[in-house]
């Protein structure tokens, strides 16, 4: 007894109690910490290991959503066995990981659709070629007789006199029997024309159902000196 008392140091002494208190303190927390109290937010980074966790304890349900990256999962240990059906779509799929199948059989051929508005309308095009002439046509029947057309053309011409300086004068030229009068005028220098126009054989107007038969002017003289003038008729021969 006198040789183990001789054997014990301070630091022998202290390293017992600090294995006592040590193994004190975790049987208190085993016992004191109730179930569930210990959360993810109580547990320093890195500090749950793989070596610390039970295998097949942590199912897809206790996993927040994208926690996992792929690189964290080791190559082939997911196989067809552990992926539920239907649980991937295409997009799942890294390009080229999934073969193209053989193309189905085409299906049946849509109803016509509504006819859309009609567009606007186009620029027009270049004339096209002449066509070849057509067939002679059958001769048409004869017409009705028309109006005596003019056989023949007769200027007629007379003096009227003198026309005294600042004064007026008229004239009247008729036509012979048969004819009508379609034009006419004066001749006459210096000389202004009042009136000039077809007329009656007495020098008249002729009524608009009346043929004229004559031209009758009448001049008037603005100059200082007597003038001389005259009148005549473009007459016309009708055919019978």
């Amino acid at each position: 007894m006198q040789a183990i008392r001789s054997r014990i140091t301070y630091a022998n002494l202290m390293a017992t109690v600090a294995v006592f208190i040590a193994l004190g303190g975790v049987s208190y927390a085993a016992v004191k910490i109730p179930a569930d109290s210990v959360g993810h937010r109580e547990l320093k980074r890195h500090a749950v290991k793989n070596s610390n966790i039970k295998l097949e304890t942590i199912g897809a349900g206790k996993l927040a959503k994208n926690s996992i990256a792929w690189d964290r999962i080791r190559r082939e240990a997911v196989t067809g066995e552990k992926v539920r059906d239907g649980s991937l779509y295409a997009k799942d799929f890294a390009p080229g990981q999934l073969s193209t199948g053989t193309q189905g059989p085409a299906g049946p051929k849509g109803a016509d659709g509504v006819a859309g508005p009609a567009g606007p309308e186009g620029p027009e095009g270049p004339e096209g070629e002449e066509g070849p002439e057509g067939p002679e046509g059958e001769e048409g029947p004869e017409g009705p007789q028309g109006e005596s057309g003019i056989v023949k053309i007769f200027v007629k011409t007379a003096s009227i006199g003198s026309v005294p300086a600042g004064g007026f004068k008229e004239g009247t030229e008729s036509c012979e029997l048969g004819q009508v009068a379609t034009g006419g005028g004066f001749a006459g220098a210096d000389l202004t024309a009042e009136i000039s126009r077809p007329s009656k054989a007495d020098g008249s107007a002729a009524l608009e159902d009346e043929e004229p038969i004559a031209w009758h002017i009448s001049l008037r003289n603005e100059t200082g000196e007597t003038k001389e003038a005259g009148v005549y008729v473009i007459c016309a021969e009708l055919s019978p």
